[in-house]
């Protein structure tokens, strides 16, 4: 070999090394990525039912307040209850399918 076959394999040793060692950075990167990405994704989930659950609270809390209110607001109570029942009747509907 020449010496300019040489200098060439040299310096396409020294770039494939510091292509293989980019590559590592890389691959450490998007596994740390990955691992905060899945965290969110834990921690959406849990801010999702904990908000399922302060609804259904918010809800239960109307409810009674329907319920418990005076004879003026008996019909919007009834009307709630009547659309609650649907809404029940709904959810066994699709359960059923």
């Amino acid at each position: 070999m020449t010496e300019e076959y040489k200098k060439l394999l040299s310096d396409f040793d020294a770039r494939l090394k510091q292509l293989m060692l980019l590559c590592d950075k890389l691959k450490a990167e998007n596994e740390s990525l990955s691992q905060a990405l899945e965290k969110e994704k834990a921690n959406v989930s849990d801010t999702n039912d904990a908000l399922r659950v302060l609804t259904a609270k918010y809800d239960r809390l109307k409810l009674a307040g329907y319920i418990t209110a005076t004879k003026s607001d008996v019909t919007t109570a009834k009307l709630r209850v009547n659309k609650l029942v649907r809404e029940i009747d709904k959810c066994i509907a699709l359960l059923n399918e």
